[in-house]
This record gives structure tokens, sequence and C-alpha cells, in this order.
């Protein structure tokens, strides 16, 4: 292969949209210099990340930031593994919401230093969500645990003739753009659709992908 300048670039032009990626684990980890989120082992925190970024939000009081939840049916698969991850670190708060058939759970964990830790790290509000540079850098197997906890969240898994399709969704560019980005460094071909709800004033981003979209070749359209 070569390398060219983006300019240059013609129409039709074909490019593998998969990358070969090793990928690091920094030799000391960010996160272990937080006094509450350090007793989590790396695949954990990963987990809660992963949760944060489909179903997390902030506590406010008096508009205030004082911790972080995460918003689960009680019924779900990953509920207990939320309330197990969240139990590590501090005992949690569970406010249950039984007004509908599926009982819906908020998992709270009260901490000002969480919610900074958080808030500094992957942004407020749902469409400004992130994930830091130093994730993203992560070897595959690592990226494998976020992605599937960003799935189990805000992800929908089809199976339609022997084909398994993959769908990750959020109202944040920039989180769609870095879910794509993740997916294809574990090997996929990754597209973006996009729809806009007026009366919402919010943009939907939904990441697809399937199980047999490895090494696929792109035509570059004007």
């Amino acid at each position: 292969f070569t390398f060219i300048e983006a300019a240059d670039i013609k129409e039709n032009s074909k490019f593998l949209s998969s990358v070969f990626w090793d990928g690091e684990i920094p030799e000391e980890l960010p996160y272990k210099n937080n006094v509450f989120l350090s007793v989590l082992d790396f695949d954990d925190y990963l987990k809660l990340v992963g949760y944060f970024l489909s179903e997390g939000s902030y506590s406010l009081w008096n508009g205030k930031i004082y911790g972080i939840s995460l918003t689960q049916r009680t019924d779900s698969k990953i509920y207990n593994e939320m309330v197990r991850i969240s139990s590590i670190i501090k005992k949690p708060y569970i406010k249950l919401d039984n007004r509908h058939p599926n009982e819906c759970a908020q998992i709270h964990l009260h901490s000002k230093n969480i919610a900074e830790y958080f808030n500094e790290n992957f942004s407020k509000g749902s469409q400004n969500k992130n994930i830091p540079e130093w994730i993203l850098n992560l070897p595959k197997n690592k990226l494998e645990i976020l992605l599937k906890a960003m799935m189990d969240g805000d992800g929908n898994v089809v199976e339609k003739n022997g084909k398994i399709k993959y769908k990750y969704t959020t109202v944040s560019k920039k989180l769609a753009d870095q879910t794509q980005e993740i997916v294809l460094k574990l090997g996929y071909n990754p597209k973006i659709s996009i729809e806009i709800y007026n009366n919402h004033h919010k943009t939907r981003y939904d990441v697809h992908w399937s199980k047999n979209s490895f090494d696929s070749e792109r035509s570059v359209k004007d």
C-alpha cells in the first residue's frame, strides 16, 4: 500500500475499512489516581465506563453535581452486575420505580469526587459524552469489554438469515464517532446512520456493523 494526501483521493477509490490494531495499556492507569475508583480492577472499571456512557447520568442537588447514577430495569441481564461493581466502590443508594410493569432502578453513587472524575473525563449531558484518548488506545481485548458494556446498555443485536447485526445508539456525535473507531479497531466495517428528531431538538446516531463485515473494501464517493 502507499500513503497519499486526502486531497488526492479520487471518487470511487477503494480502501480497506478495517485496521490491524494492537493498542497498549498505560504503565500507570489514570483512574487509579481516584481514591474511590482505584479499588476497581481494570475490567470492572471498563464495564463501569461502558454502563455510564449508555445508562449513566449525574445526581444533582440544587443544580450541583454530587454523584453519578446508572438506570436499569431490575430484571435486565446487567442490573446485578451494575450493582456489584458499584458496591465495590461504595455502598450505592438504589431508588426503585415500580410504576411500570418492568421495575426500573436508579443506582446512585453519591460522591462529589466520583462525579467530578466522570464530568472531567466523559463530559456532562448525553449529547456531549465521549471517551478519553487513553481508553481508545487500549488493546482489542480491553476495547471488547468496553464495547460490550456499552452495547448491554444502548445496543441492539439481531440475527437474521444467519447474519448477526449490531447497532449502538447515542445522541452524542463524538461518542458515535469514537464507537465507530472502536468497532473499526476490532476488525469490523462500521457505518453510521443519522436521524433528526425536530420535536426533541436532538439527533440520533446509530453505529451499525455485522459479524461478517471483516476487512471490507469501501468506495469513496464525492
